[in-house]
């Protein structure tokens, strides 16, 4: 189901940050507007969660602000790295993240 383009990514690369956000999701404070994505965001992940499903790649590119019935909403997309702790072996060495996006501990080798 097409849902639009517009991801956090495009929103930060306009250059006008919090006050382009706030006119997409429709808002007129900067506030209610990053309040408001800051939840939806939330909710995106606690969903996942819920379902024993771990993202492991949550980056401005993979944040869409999707136009539905019921309006703007924050969902998380490409779930190509996600890690279903129900169902799959999960190995202690494995890293799967972007590297501009990435905690600095991940960069650190492990020794012995």
């Amino acid at each position: 189901e097409y849902e639009g383009t517009v991801t956090l990514e495009a929103i930060m690369q306009s250059g006008e940050g919090v006050v382009a956000l706030a006119e997409v999701l429709g808002y007129e404070s900067t506030a209610e507007a990053f309040e408001a994505f800051a939840a939806g965001l939330l909710g995106a992940i606690m969903s996942l969660h819920a379902e024993g499903v771990v993202h492991r790649d949550i980056k401005p590119g993979n944040i869409l602000l999707a136009q539905t019935d019921n309006g703007i909403e924050v969902k998380l997309i490409d779930l190509g790295a996600v890690a279903d702790l129900n169902n799959q072996y999960l190995r202690e060495d494995e890293a799967i993240f972007d590297p501009l996006y990435g905690a600095p501990e991940q960069y650190i080798e492990k020794k012995g």
